[in-house]
């Protein structure tokens, strides 16, 4: 039996993309996560975690902010000011229905799954009634400055919104804010962007701010209970536990801190500062609870996943799409697959004929023959590459195939090696 030749592909490196956001279903454990290349990856949390579906980079689908999911449906806003809903079966955009207020950064759905709120860069807060289609209900009042994080209090009656300096807690009827309040600023010249904010059913908001503090926010009154500066830098993201007694937050400095809710002197209770986790190396953008297991993810792209005790951490790499590499053996000629086009390349040669063990020296190095992606308009009449889903190269490397959400290409390939 001969000994197989193996070609270590050195020149096939696809960019890792980061995690911009993420959300959780919690009746079916499924985590969608949104990445910076436009695509979102549903992971099915059951069991060892696994992508159970992908849709795609889509064409004016980009920048995509923030998701949520409402009963059985994903929705996702992103800066084109669209607030986009998706299909899950044909993996495609289902819907799209635009904001008042330009870009849009986040949103959120009350626990009656009947509405959606929408924040933008004008100030504005768009409510959205949901049934069997999605229709524009009506905006609140406008504020100044952009809206770049907002939660419903658990009743659905209000809405905590972020922005610069600045947290308002909404009445969603009457569409006015009935408190505004004042974060201060670490220096006098250097605003404060709140970053994220989580609602517990007694009415405390919790908001993760640019100075790197935690605060809590008594919503009925509009004042500030007690604060922590827990990290050295922004804090990107907050979450809560379903119980309410814990909190965990992360940010630009990567290490997540947690907090527990204690009882001190008889009936009172406060929060304190609990352990630590080192994880990530970059970024942390999102934090989600799940039981006893935290999911992290940021800006290197790992999914990680931790819990205690005993102490443990899960990674997850950013995975590549099934069938990203096809082969010719006949004219060995290999098919790299990447998020937005595919490569042709010929291996590297090396005469066999020579008696060697181990690794052969090249006598020619590796060659792209040819970069292929599919160029369309989007609405504003600009070019933009779409997302490719599949592709595949034929054994005598003669026809080259791929699909896009829109389209199926396939082209004849000539090529005579000198």
């Amino acid at each position: 039996m001969s000994a197989p030749a193996v070609h270590n592909v050195r020149f096939y490196k696809p960019k890792p993309y980061a995690a911009y956001c993420m959300v959780l279903k919690k009746s079916e454990n499924l985590l969608a996560v949104g990445r910076s290349d436009d695509s979102i990856e549903i992971w099915n949390l059951n069991n060892a975690p696994f992508i159970e579906r992908r849709i795609p980079p889509i064409v004016d689908n980009n920048y995509t902010q923030q998701l949520c999911w409402c009963n059985d449906r994903l929705f996702s806003v992103n800066l084109n000011g669209f607030l986009v809903e998706y299909d899950l079966y044909n993996l495609t955009v289902r819907h799209k229905s635009a904001v008042t207020g330009e870009a849009a950064y986040c949103l959120d759905v009350n626990n009656s799954n009947s509405q959606i709120a929408v924040g933008t860069e004008q100030g504005y807060l768009n409510i959205f009634s949901v049934n069997e289609d999605v229709l524009f209900e009506k905006f609140l009042d406008k504020q100044e400055g952009r809206i770049l994080c907002l939660k419903y209090f658990p009743n659905g009656k209000y809405i905590a919104s972020g922005s610069i300096d600045t947290v308002r807690i909404w009445n969603v009827k009457s569409g006015q804010a009935i408190h505004r309040i004042t974060t201060g600023r670490a220096e006098t010249n250097k605003e404060t962007i709140v970053w994220d904010l989580q609602v517990t059913s007694e009415g405390i908001v919790i908001s993760g701010d640019s100075r790197g503090k935690i605060t809590f926010w008594d919503g009925k009154i509009g004042s500030q209970i007690e604060s922590f500066q827990s990290h050295r830098a922004d804090i990107l993201s907050v979450c809560l536990s379903s119980d309410e007694k814990t909190l965990y937050c992360a940010g630009v400095d990567p290490l997540i801190i947690s907090y527990e809710k204690v009882k001190v002197k008889g009936t009172s209770q406060k929060w304190v500062k609990s352990i630590q986790r080192k994880i990530h190396d970059h970024d942390v953008r999102c934090l989600i609870l799940l039981k006893d297991k935290l999911y992290s993810c940021g800006i290197d792209g790992y999914l990680a996943c931790s819990y205690h005790p005993p102490k443990t951490v899960h990674k997850f790499p950013p995975l590549l799409p099934s069938s990203c590499i096809s082969i010719s053996t006949e004219r060995k000629i290999v098919l790299l697959q990447y998020s937005l086009q595919i490569e042709l390349w010929e291996l590297g040669k090396v005469d066999t004929g020579k008696e060697q063990e181990g690794l052969f020296k090249l006598d020619s190095l590796p060659k792209k023959l040819v970069q292929i992606f599919r160029t369309v308009k989007n609405s504003n009449n600009e070019e933009e590459n779409e997302g490719i889903i599949c592709s595949a190269l034929s054994n005598d490397g003669k026809w080259i195939v791929f699909s896009t959400d829109t389209a199926v290409r396939i082209f004849n390939f000539k090529y005579v090696s000198w």
